[in-house]
């Protein structure tokens, strides 16, 4: 864990959750995480069938990490990552987002928290629009998203096109 890893949650499961951003070093940290995650999870992150994390994801994820974003990771105490969000800058006030929390741990909160860090981080580097793209049918990542002030929606080919004021 690097130094600047925060308690931002106490789960029922453990002690507590750490976050911190993802280095390059935590590749196999995250393909160990998706050892647990269901096919239904897969598909309503990666809006098509897939048996595992599909590998252009985890390149992309290195990009991100150097350079074109961040990777905010949720860890157990011991070490295990149970969650990340990727915040990709696309302008130089806007960024995408994506948030995937692994079978195990999902409904512990952990998802609301990597959404907050993210947010956080938006508002650090001076965005001001947060964007996410969520299937129809992904009830709880779409109860999380709602339940943020200033966020627009529109549907769109089977997606709901979410855009979150940053700061609100």
């Amino acid at each position: 864990m690097t130094t600047n890893a925060r308690v931002a949650l106490v789960s029922p499961k453990c002690n507590a959750i750490y976050f911190r951003p993802l280095c390059r070093a935590d590749e196999g940290l995250i393909l160990q995480a998706a050892n647990h995650l269901s096919p239904k999870s897969l598909y309503l992150r990666f809006c098509v069938g897939t048996p595992r994390i599909p590998d252009h994801y985890i390149s992309l994820l290195n990009s991100i990490i150097s350079g074109s974003g961040v990777v905010v990771g949720a860890f157990l105490a011991g070490g295990s990552l149970v969650g990340w969000a990727e915040l990709v800058n696309t302008s130089s006030q806007k960024a995408d987002m994506g948030i995937l929390v692994v079978d195990p741990w999902q409904g512990q909160g952990i998802g609301g928290q990597l959404l907050e860090n993210v947010m956080e981080t938006a508002a650090r580097q001076g965005m001001e629009t947060v964007t996410a793209d969520v299937l129809q049918e992904n009830e709880r990542a779409i109860r999380l998203l709602v339940s943020r002030k200033g966020i627009a929606r529109h549907k769109s080919e089977g997606l709901i096109n979410f855009h979150i004021s940053v700061g609100q």
